[in-house]
């Protein structure tokens, strides 16, 4: 289906006709990332009906489907690289590849995209690390259970029920010895990975990180590590106390993707043992990738208002003057902090009245035209057109009040002064 996207009717109406007959799971969203309609397969395998949220669902490791998909859209309508898909943990034994498609807008129709759910089997390495139990002998368990086991048997009882507790969740989890190396993984961790639990017990996890992160860190590890390796009853002084992995990386996946992940640590074993450390792990790729391009946006903007040579102003829907540049400074010889103490030509310009604001402004509609003419600190009477736009958040409801608003304002005294001579003339 991932590669019949393309053809796929460009007319929504037959697009909606055609959902039900795939089998896949598809979902249309409006532009709030609201689902609009969702075929059987999304209602059956992903709970997404008409009128449902998609902040409650996870990924594969820990993350929030939301998160992925607004960060996604912004990127397909700016045209730029976007985050990477993430895997849908699914039953039965199945996982979904994620695809985003963005739709042409088509009359009064509110599909603005396309969310279409890959549906596939689970890699066999997992399989592998979680056998069915009719198939093994009485006794017999797992590779990857049989390692657990043989880590939590000889340490204390509550070690044992917090290891059962996340063992089995969608977040991946590690059982680290004092020297940082894999004792045992659970199976959301072996589906991060790619690799069997066989084949990761044992290994240095730093070899799963991203290079260009592994020389500082294995600078930090060598010092850190004991001259002697403790041993089982020897006294854990002197050794680290925490495990190898810093709360934050980047991990390689099973795709060979870069993954931000956050981790925490939490020592399993008694003083007078050897350290034995669990490691839980959180996917937070799309968290700082909003982040960071939150950052970039305060930065672009900030430049904007400095390089700006007309006068720029952000206010709040209470009259709180956010931001402004050094052109909207020169209009009064006092900056005001709210608009309830800038002069009745001030106000006129940015729609402030009676100690509120216009009402087709926080209404949310189309740009605002305004006009006043204000005298300048050096006294000389400027003729001002003022551009109000209200702001909204990304992946708002359209019908939500908008709280910020965004002003500019030129000075328009040429061109009035010059259609005032052509008057007299």
């Amino acid at each position: 289906m991932a590669a019949q996207l393309t053809l796929l009717p460009h007319d929504l109406a037959a697009l909606r006709g055609l959902l039900h007959v795939i089998s896949d799971p598809v979902v249309l969203f409006n532009d709030a990332l609201e689902v609009l309609q969702s075929n059987p397969s999304a209602q059956l395998k992903l709970g997404l009906e008409p009128g449902r949220s998609v902040h409650a669902l996870q990924t594969s490791h820990g993350g929030r489907l939301g998160d992925w998909l607004r960060l996604a859209s912004r990127a397909l309508t700016e045209g730029r690289k976007g985050p990477a898909a993430p895997l849908l943990s699914l039953a039965k034994n199945q996982r979904a590849t994620l695809t985003l498609v963005a739709l042409e807008p088509a009359g009064d129709d509110a599909a603005r995209w396309l969310l279409h759910a890959r549906l596939e089997d689970k890699p066999a390495a997992k399989s592998v690390a979680a056998k069915p139990a009719r198939a093994e002998p009485p006794n017999v368990q797992s590779p990857d259970r049989s390692a657990l086991d043989s880590v939590v048997l000889s340490g204390p009882a509550w070690a044992a029920e917090l290891i059962k507790i996340f063992w089995d969740s969608p977040y991946p989890a590690v059982v680290q010895d004092a020297a940082y190396k894999l004792l045992a993984v659970n199976g959301s961790f072996v589906e991060l990975t790619g690799q069997t639990a066989e084949a990761l017990k044992g290994i240095d996890p730093l070899t799963l990180l991203n290079p260009a992160d592994r020389s500082a860190l294995r600078v930090r590890h060598a010092s850190s590590l004991p001259r002697n390796p403790p041993s089982r009853n020897s006294s854990a002084r002197g050794t680290p106390r925490t495990a190898s992995l810093p709360p934050e990386f980047r991990l390689i996946d099973a795709e060979g993707r870069e993954r931000w992940m956050r981790a925490t640590q939490h020592r399993i074993s008694e003083a007078d043992q050897a350290l034995l450390t669990l490691s839980l792990l959180q996917d937070c790729t799309a968290e700082l990738a909003a982040r960071e391009q939150a950052e970039r946006a305060q930065a672009e903007l900030a430049q904007w208002f400095a390089l700006s040579p007309l006068a720029l102003v952000l206010f709040d829907d209470k009259g709180l003057v956010l931001k402004s540049n050094e052109a909207f400074g020169t209009l009064s010889l006092q900056l005001p902090a709210t608009l309830h103490e800038a002069e009745p030509a001030l106000q006129q310009l940015l729609a402030w009245s009676n100690g509120q604001l216009d009402q087709a402004l926080l209404q949310g509609g189309a740009t605002l035209n305004t006009q006043a003419s204000l005298l300048d600190p050096s006294g000389r009477t400027r003729w001002m057109l003022g551009r109000l736009q209200p702001l909204f958040q990304s992946g708002s409801l359209s019908s939500t009040p908008p709280h910020r608003f965004m002003a500019v304002l030129e000075d328009r005294s040429s061109e009035q002064e010059r259609d005032l001579a052509h008057q007299q003339l």
